[in-house]
């Protein structure tokens, strides 16, 4: 239709066979016949981004097939309670960005089919007592503006299919007891301000395999440093109060766990708990103390801006992590078990302005160095690389100027020079051959070959990283100021705002990149399999066809023998009546 009709016309209602309507952008839409209702067969409805349109006509509730209906962004539009009429068919019920809704009508919670439920961006203050009879319910998403409710419905643990819940708002400051019976339960992400505790339930949830609680006042996990978990029972203050099992094995499929922006003082995991846990996020803890022991299976720990957090022993013996961020732990002195972290990928310590020295990292051979942040310590142990690589932090090149941060034996990862006072390339030395070989990254859209060139000026003068510009542009020059006295950066008095702009831009293109990697990775390896599937078909078609053809080429010769051996027969007779005859 015309983005300008602003009402249908009332012979759309002659559509009795129509199952399929999406109206989205008809943003002049402001409304509709009350013949609408004739549309009996209906079964897909979508109004996204009609955000004029103010009431739905009294016979919508005619619409018995009806499984899916969208109302996103139909800002102006208000339920009455009859709205849904007879409809009780609705797997999806999306009323997202309806801002006039602040009460859902009672007809949602008789959809007995209804699947997905998305409530985001609403005046909705509650939800309804009888919430729990949505029974086949698997996702569910609400968010609340003006809640006045302090507690989630008793009833929420009757929604026994629902796979995932995400709450935002609200003035609750802990979830019902009854979501340890949300056995389905697999993604659960809580986005509440005042959220102060877990019920201890939540371990019980064996099929969860994502947990976030962020952004509120938490300041205790219920499995969180368990002195025994073997038949011991664990205190209140350490688990919430609830006793573990025997077997002390909890939330085992648990994969990822967010707390990042609570206000955790310690957090250690007992043997036993989140045994599967690959990500870790804490950060933003800003009363964070200390980290304890922590999950063997950790690929990913995030402990950026905790700048009260002091010992980190839990590291020891992470023996598949990749990902390690400590930017911004100014209170941390020393990393302890750094070398048990063979799998280590990415490191970025910026900011922690206390941490003397980095050490045991010559296993970590896969070992990716940030050329925006500056080693802050006078000691730091950088593995022997076969092919050192570095990050570039951004789409364009830049080039980082660093000057004598202060220091006689200033150490700079970009140009470091290894024999004291020589001009030299940063080389690589072989773990076979012992040679020395020159750093080299391929452009990888232009072709062109950077050269990563450190010059040693007196010992210890001004040191400068050059890098040809990706797209064969101009070269980008990137200085390091002092924000707050105008003069050149030095290590001991760093501002820990100079690498603020370039941390966003570098989380997004690195996360970005990631991301398109591994989909392009997968891509490729589904494109590889198929190619190789469509090999094994053909290979069989033409042999199926090869078959096909010898045993028709057979079977004409058999026919072929059949015609002509009564031929053969009458001949002989022929000639053995000749010779009688000739007798």
């Amino acid at each position: 239709m015309r983005a300008s009709m602003k009402l249908l016309p009332n012979a759309f209602g002659n559509l009795t066979n129509l199952q399929h309507l999406n109206l989205t952008g008809s943003c002049d839409l402001e409304m509709l016949p009350n013949s609408f209702g004739n549309l009996t067969n209906l079964q897909y409805l979508n109004f996204y981004g009609c955000s004029r349109m103010e009431t739905l006509p009294h016979s919508f509730g005619s619409l018995i097939r009806l499984k899916h209906l969208c109302l996103k962004g139909c800002s102006q539009l208000t339920l009455l309670g009859r709205t849904l009429g007879n409809i009780r068919t609705l797997e999806s019920l999306d009323l997202s960005d309806c801002q006039k809704m602040e009460v859902l009508p009672p007809q949602v919670t008789h959809q007995w089919s209804l699947e997905k439920l998305f409530l985001w961006n609403t005046k909705l203050k509650d939800l309804p007592s009888d919430i729990g009879n949505l029974s086949n319910l698997e996702i569910l998403r609400v968010s609340f503006e003006e809640s006045s409710m302090e507690m989630l419905p008793p009833s929420f643990g009757k929604l026994k299919s629902l796979k995932q819940l995400t709450l935002f708002g609200g003035i609750w400051k802990c979830l019902p007891d009854s979501v340890a019976e949300l056995k389905q339960l697999t993604d659960l992400t809580i986005d509440c301000g005042r959220i102060e505790y877990l019920p201890a339930g939540v371990i019980e949830v064996k099929s969860l395999k994502i947990l976030k609680v962020i952004r509120c006042p938490l300041r205790k996990v219920p499995f969180g440093r368990v002195e025994n978990v073997e038949g011991k029972d664990a205190s209140p203050d350490q688990s919430g109060g609830k006793l573990l099992n025997q077997s002390g094995r909890m939330l085992l499929r648990l994969k990822q766990l967010d707390l990042h922006g609570t206000r955790i003082t310690e957090l250690s995991f007992a043997e036993g708990i989140c045994p599967n846990l690959r990500q870790l996020d804490i950060s933003d803890c800003l009363e964070l103390v200390e980290v304890g022991a922590l999950p063997q299976t950790l690929i990913s720990l995030d402990l950026n801006g905790c700048y009260a957090l002091k010992r980190i022993t839990g590291i020891c013996g992470l023996t598949k992590l990749r990902e390690l961020d400590m930017r911004k732990c100014e209170a941390v002195e020393e990393l302890p078990g750094l070398e048990t972290l063979i799998s280590l990928v990415h490191l970025r310590v910026f900011g922690c302005c206390k941490l003397q020295s980095i050490t045991g990292l010559a296993q970590a051979t896969n070992l990716q160095i940030p050329i925006s942040e500056p080693p802050h310590s006078d000691s730091i142990e950088w593995p022997l690389f076969k092919d050192l690589k570095l990050w570039k932090e951004q789409m364009h090149e830049q080039q980082w100027e660093g000057k004598d941060f202060g220091r006689r034996n200033d150490l700079e990862v970009e140009a470091e020079d290894f024999m004291g006072g020589n001009e030299q390339l940063l080389k690589a030395e072989s773990s076979k051959g012992g040679n020395e070989q020159q750093l080299e990254a391929e452009d990888l859209k232009g072709g062109n070959e950077q050269q990563l060139e450190g010059e040693d000026l007196n010992g210890g003068n001004e040191k400068q990283l050059e890098a040809q510009d990706f797209m064969g542009e101009n070269e980008l020059q990137a200085e390091a100021e002092d924000f707050r006295s105008g003069n050149e950066l030095q290590s001991e008095g760093e501002d820990s705002s100079w690498g603020n702009d370039l941390r966003l831009g570098v989380e997004s293109d690195f996360r970005r990149g990631n991301a398109l990697r591994l989909e392009a990775e997968g891509l490729l390896r589904r494109r590889n399999a198929l190619l190789r599937k469509a090999e094994d078909l053909l290979k069989r078609e033409n042999a199926l066809r090869l078959e096909a053809a010898r045993q028709l080429e057979a079977d004409d010769i058999a026919d072929q023998r059949l015609l002509l051996e009564p031929a053969r027969q009458l001949d002989a007779d022929n000639i053995a009546d000749q010779r009688v005859n000739e007798d």
